[in-house]
């Protein structure tokens, strides 16, 4: 990937900016998407060999071999699928570690470059903890929010399809929750903003504060500043910490809300669900998938 000074995106320059890191990197996102695809249809059909189990061998003749030969069935499922998973994770992390080389390396060049004007009046530890920290930006966008954004929709309309030809009230109830999982999500960006800028913002203040000291290691060793260079990062590691903490408190409410929301919404399938087996419009094997 050529290396070019790092500019601050503005509006669609934003877009621009960033998949122009994917460009190097199309044959392994393409292999990562068709992992993914692969992983959503051996997701889909893994459970129908105990529904073919639960509704088709009762009074049937060589009930042992047909007994096996579906869990032999759903077993070789189960195994194509977690080596989907091993081959996934594998791409994803080579892929992820080479698109942060890419932007760490583009980011130190950038920093070569400035002026000594900007490197005297900015921490050498602001540049450091943006190298270390901000430069998994890109690939945090990409494989941790684009990509299972999108084939969590494409799970949801491969399992919505699905449901809807066995039980379109199941399927509504299913996706019912959907409108309340995408407030609490609007909720949560919208608070955790905020949150997330002060954080880092802390963050490298501590990082500056120990370059600070150790650069400046021999005055203060002069001057026997030790205690006093220890309580200014004792006070700055706190406010990180606090702030840190205050953080992750937002993102468990968000992770309860979240588990909260979608059992609420197996209960009421389940709860139909049975109702629709006792009224005999589905089999019991057809509710175990759900």
């Amino acid at each position: 990937m050529p290396l070019t000074l790092v500019t601050r995106p503005r509006g669609e320059g934003v877009v621009r900016w960033t998949l122009s890191y994917f460009g190097p990197h199309r044959a392994r996102i393409a292999g990562l998407a068709a992992l993914s695809i692969a992983e959503i249809g051996l997701r889909a059909v893994g459970p129908w060999p105990m529904r073919a189990i639960v509704d088709h061998l009762s009074g049937t003749p060589r009930i042992e071999s047909m007994l096996m030969a579906f869990v032999v069935i759903g077993l070789a499922l189960q195994v194509a699928h977690q080596l989907v998973l091993l081959v996934h994770t594998r791409v994803q992390s080579r892929l992820a570690q080479q698109i942060v080389l890419d932007l760490r390396t583009q980011l130190f060049t950038h920093f070569q470059y400035l002026s000594l004007a900007h490197h005297t009046k900015t921490p050498t530890a602001d540049a450091v903890h943006r190298l270390d920290a901000d430069a998994g930006c890109v690939e945090n966008l990409l494989l941790r929010g684009i990509f299972p954004s999108v084939f969590s929709a494409l799970t949801l309309i491969v399992m919505f399809t699905i449901l809807a030809r066995l039980d379109l009230t199941l399927a509504l109830v299913s996706v019912s929750v959907v409108p309340f999982l995408y407030l609490n999500l609007q909720r949560h960006m919208k608070r955790m903003r905020p949150h997330a800028e002060h954080t880092k913002t802390l963050e490298s203040a501590v990082m500056a504060r120990v370059y600070e000291s150790l650069g400046a290691i021999r005055l203060v060793k002069t001057f026997a500043r030790e205690d006093y260079e220890v309580g200014r990062f004792q006070g700055a590691a706190s406010e990180a910490t606090r702030a840190r903490l205050e953080m992750t408190w937002h993102e468990s409410m968000f992770s309860f809300l979240v588990a909260a929301i979608t059992l609420a919404g197996s209960g009421a399938v389940l709860a139909i669900g049975g109702m629709h087996v006792l009224d005999g419009r589905i089999s019991l094997g057809t509710l175990l998938p759900v």
